[in-house]
């Protein structure tokens, strides 16, 4: 039904967009049908992966056990990278998209607390990736505009990144409530 629809949007040139809130944890191995599983307690974060994820008041593990509000601890290289070449692989996958939309986790407050996060504002991470992920596709030749938000915690502006090709980027503001 999907690609059904999405044949029927470009023949009337409408401009087609995707992103997704859990690509961050799925780009390190979560898969996203067993969210459910997670958020009921039926399942644990393998041992190798717990790691990698936020942390927050001192623990690193799932926000709300849901991989979908979870980030990533972004101060490695390798969390930053993976996520890069995850996105960088839904372009490829999906060409007939216009653009396609980085996001971290959903919710507020989730972001890492640890100490080498700590200098770093959620945008400047999120600017590192969409650098990064614009490096990739620029040495492929592909053309996809990439989206990011301003979306809840990334309201902050980055203080220590800029990104790099301005061109390549829509930038988005999405307000999700007035008093944050």
């Amino acid at each position: 039904w999907q690609v059904l629809c999405e044949a029927e949007l470009v023949k009337r040139g409408a401009i087609m967009s995707m992103a997704g809130h859990s690509w961050a944890t799925q780009s390190i191995g979560f898969d996203p049908k067993d969210n459910p599983r997670y958020v009921r307690g039926e399942k644990e974060v393998p041992a190798e992966l717990l790691p990698r994820l936020a942390m927050m008041n001192g623990v690193r593990g799932l926000n709300k056990n849901n991989p979908h509000f979870t980030n990533l601890c972004w101060s490695p290289p390798e969390n930053r990278n993976s996520y890069a070449r995850f996105i960088a692989q839904k372009v490829r996958e999906n060409l007939q998209f216009a653009t396609i939309g980085i996001s971290m986790a959903d919710t507020s407050h989730n972001h890492c607390e640890g100490e080498d996060c700590q200098p770093y504002r959620p945008s400047d991470f999120m600017v590192m990736i969409v650098n990064e992920v614009d490096e990739i596709l620029t040495k492929e030749g592909i053309k996809t505009k990439l989206v990011f938000s301003d979306y809840i915690d990334n309201a902050f502006p980055p203080t220590k990144m800029r990104v790099k090709n301005p061109g390549r980027f829509i930038f988005q503001h999405a307000a999700i409530t007035r008093n944050y």
